[in-house]
């Protein structure tokens, strides 16, 4: 066999080699991305009678990063990063405004609470920003599940309207495990603690 020949074989055998390795990276599976959503269990029924009012709770703005469909995680004092495998199948401001009306409506202290595209008559409106809502990983031995909320009561009834109440709110809760799911219940369970003090505030409030 000649050299020519030799170095020709041995060409062909090695693209032969990239191929098959080519073939087998594109038949390997890649992980399956998962898609969850923050559900703040049942509402308590109203700790006292509904008012005649209705409240119209407007969509809740989320800050930066943690406005989009990923997981962000809190890894340093100032360390983040994305989960690219695992999000919210609703995106965050949709999914908690949701979650608000649906608490609200159930623990009162309003006749009735609707979205920001009702036409129903209101004199009262809620406005919210979240602030944070993230997997606190600081700890690695302690994951947790953090969210924070600022509230605005405000009463069109006038020529402008007046901020009636305001206050923030900051939540975190234990994640049972490390996998996704055990830090989305765990954000259900901060929610749940940050809308059961709002509902609790909102009766206190002086709303004539």
């Amino acid at each position: 066999m000649s050299r020519i020949t030799s170095l020709l074989l041995m060409a062909g055998l090695l693209a032969l080699g990239v191929v098959a390795a080519s073939c087998s990276s594109m038949n390997r599976p890649y992980p399956e991305k998962g898609f969850f959503a923050i559900d703040a269990g049942p509402a308590p029924a109203a700790a006292k009678e509904s008012g005649e009012s209705a409240l119209r709770v407007r969509r809740l703005r989320v800050a930066q990063p943690y406005d989009g469909h990923t997981f962000v995680y809190r890894t340093g004092p100032s360390e983040f990063r994305t989960d690219y495998y695992n999000g919210f199948i609703v995106a965050p401001d949709q999914a908690l405004t949701s979650e608000t009306i649906r608490w609200l409506a159930a623990a009162g202290p309003f006749a009735s609470v609707v979205d920001g595209a009702s036409s129903a008559p209101n004199r009262y409106v809620l406005e919210g920003n979240v602030t944070a809502l993230c997997g606190d990983m600081t700890d690695a031995k302690v994951p947790k599940a953090t969210i924070e909320m600022r509230f605005f009561l405000l009463d069109e009834s006038g020529a402008e309207a007046a901020v009636k109440f305001q206050k923030a709110y900051a939540a975190s809760a234990p994640a049972a495990g490390v996998k996704p799911a055990d830090l989305v219940d765990a954000w259900g369970q901060a929610l749940r603690q940050i809308l059961t003090s709002l509902a609790a505030d909102l009766a206190k409030a002086d709303l004539r």
